[in-house]
């Protein structure tokens, strides 16, 4: 037979059912507690690898700046040697050159060196120049020649000086390339 309900039984069983649900509460609370604890943690912890990543990063941009600086330097070097070597070359071939003024067999009346000139768009600068009133030498000078500066003598050289320079352009051309070493 069921059991009579009374007013103590229903108080008792409500008492008991607001114990459970506290519990239930505080265990959920303490869930969230963890929960949250956990969030922080993950935050901080992706904050720390933000932080670690940018440092990196800026760790290798410097190095790359670094790096750059020392190779741009380098370059400079190599071409700074590059320019000495044709700067020695320059003045042992055009000093050699000035004093005889005698080229392929012409006696000449004159020698320039690094003659420069230029009209429109044709702009050259010729190593050295020997003139006399019916020939004009021209001798290009490299540290170490190669086919392509001779045939760039031949080609281009002689065509832009009798441009840039008329008054010598029905004279006989004479052309020399003069160099320590060749390919």
């Amino acid at each position: 037979m069921a059991e009579e309900l009374t007013y103590e039984k229903i108080l008792s069983l409500f008492n008991e059912a607001h114990k459970e649900i506290r519990e239930s509460r505080k265990e959920m609370m303490e869930s969230r507690k963890e929960i949250m604890e956990s969030h922080k943690e993950m935050m901080e912890s992706d904050r720390r690898f933000k932080e670690a990543h940018e440092l990196r990063a800026k760790e290798l941009d410097e190095r790359f700046e670094k790096t750059e600086a020392l190779v741009n330097k380098v370059c400079g070097r190599v071409g700074e040697m590059g320019n000495n070597n044709g700067t020695i070359a320059e003045e042992y071939f055009t000093n050699a050159l000035r004093d005889k003024k005698m080229f392929a067999n012409v006696k000449f009346d004159y020698f320039d060196q690094n003659v420069k000139g230029r009209v429109g768009k044709i702009e050259d600068e010729f190593d050295g120049v020997f003139y006399n009133c019916d020939a004009v030498g021209i001798v290009e000078v490299k540290h170490k020649a190669h086919i392509n500066d001779l045939e760039k003598l031949i080609t281009k050289k002689v065509s832009n000086f009798r441009t840039i320079f008329p008054a010598y352009k029905d004279h006989n051309f004479y052309l020399g390339l003069a160099s320590f070493a060749f390919n």
